[in-house]
Parts: C-alpha cells; sequence; structure tokens
C-alpha cells in the first residue's frame, strides 16, 4: 500500500487484515520508492515476498556467506521473471568494530559482537523447536540441528564471526569483499550497539568517519544505491 501510495499519490486497501479508505498524502510525494526501497531479508520466504513487492535486499550476515550469495542469485532470477528488469542491487548491513589496534579491535569484536549476536540468539528463540510451527518461520527451525551437534555458544560465535572488524585496512577489506560477494551497492555501517558506551560508539564512529569511509568511496564508486526509480506502474 505504502509502496502504490507513493506512485499515486493515495493510500487506498481492501485486504483481510487492513482496509484503509482512499486517502491523498499530504505533502504529496515527489518521488516513487519502487526501485529504491529496501527490506531486511534472511529465510528465502521474505526474499520470494520481496521479489514480489519489488524490493531490494538489505542482507543482513546471518549465515554462511555461500548461503547468501545463492538466495541473492535465486531472488534476482525471480524478480526478473516477475518484473522484466533487474532488482536494486542488494545493500549489506554490517556491525562493525574499528580500531587502530588490531588487539584493541579484536577486544571490541569479543565484548560487542558477540554480544550482540547473543541477544539476536535469545530474541528469535533459534533453539525453540516450535519455530517450525509458525508460518513463516519454519526455515529457522533449521538452525535448530545445527544448535544442538554444536551447542548455542557456538552459534553465536557463527553469527559474531559474520560480522566486521578490525583495524580501518582490515575494516575496508572485510566490507568491499562481502559486498562484492553479493554484487552489492554498498553497506550500511552500525556502528553503536549492544550496549556501547557513549565514548566507545563515538570512537567506533569518529574512525570509521576519517580512515574507513573515505576509502570505501573510492572503491567500486559505479555502485551506487538507486535514486529515482526509473519501473513505475502506470
Amino acid at each position: 500500500m505504502i509502496i502504490d501510495g507513493f506512485e499515486t499519490g493515495e493510500l487506498v486497501h481492501d485486504g483481510p487484515l487492513l482496509q484503509q479508505p482512499r486517502a491523498q498524502l499530504r505533502p504529496a510525494p515527489r518521488f516513487p520508492l519502487r526501485g529504491r526501497a529496501y527490506a531486511s531479508s534472511i529465510s528465502p520466504d521474505s526474499m520470494d515476498i520481496m521479489a514480489k513487492l519489488g524490493l531490494g535486499v538489505l542482507a543482513i550476515a546471518q549465515k554462511p556467506w555461500k548461503a547468501t550469495e545463492a538466495d541473492i542469485a535465486a531472488y534476482t532470477e525471480k524478480f526478473l521473471g516477475l518484473h522484466g528488469y533487474a532488482p536494486p542491487k542488494p545493500l549489506l548491513l554490517a556491525f562493525i568494530c574499528v580500531h587502530e589496534s588490531e588487539a584493541a579491535a579484536q577486544e571490541m569484536h569479543e565484548q560487542y559482537n558477540v554480544r550482540y549476536a547473543r541477544s539476536t540468539f535469545d530474541w528469535y528463540e533459534f533453539d525453540n523447536p516450535k519455530l517450525a510451527e509458525i508460518p513463516g518461520y519454519e526455515y529457522y527451525a533449521n538452525f535448530q540441528g545445527n544448535i544442538q551437534k554444536h551447542g548455542s555458544d557456538s552459534f553465536v560465535r557463527h553469527l559474531a564471526d559474520l560480522q566486521v572488524h578490525g583495524t580501518p585496512e582490515q575494516v575496508i577489506e572485510q566490507i568491499t569483499t562481502n559486498v562484492r560477494r553479493l554484487d552489492g551497492a554498498g553497506v550500511l555501517a552500525v556502528l553503536s550497539y549492544a550496549g556501547m558506551s557513549e565514548e566507545v560508539a563515538c570512537a567506533n564512529q569518529a574512525l570509521f568517519a576519517k580512515s574507513v569511509l573515505p576509502s570505501l568511496k573510492l572503491v567500486d564508486a559505479d555502485r551506487d544505491v538507486p535514486g529515482i526509480a526509473t519501473h513505475v506502474r502506470v
């Protein structure tokens, strides 16, 4: 409804869960969202929904890269089949710890990335066997075999180690490699999370802005996030 509304200037919907009488958007939208709107996705079910809606993929690393690459390829093929044109290039969302000292960056990783991965594990209840009974969450039930075999700590470590950490040079290399894996448009950097103090978060942000971001802007400069959508419903 929202994506269509940014093309028509009106919100209207008549569905089983939502009824929205026709209403004009004010102020009127200047540009459509289709072709430059993104949604996060982990499961193949989410990828299918996003392809149907014409949304780009906001990839959050929570599975082996080969699996993520395969999911993006399947999504791209489905998107092309449904719409007849290529989807927006994916965006990577990465939780980042950067420090001039490699040892200090590793300490940050152990504290913040591992803590955040643990909160993700607990929030989604990845070890809950009833996930298989929830429509749309069947995919997450597949994690349980791995968790039962290797333990929850091993699974949390796997989630944490998919994130980015290191010196500025190492962070640049990791982000570049991961974005290229997805043939992506770029990265959304999360630099304050998992209970970072204001001092730690500001230092993390400042070093990223000073020593990482300028170099990233020079890498694959043609891989830009789409501007105004060129494929619009009439």
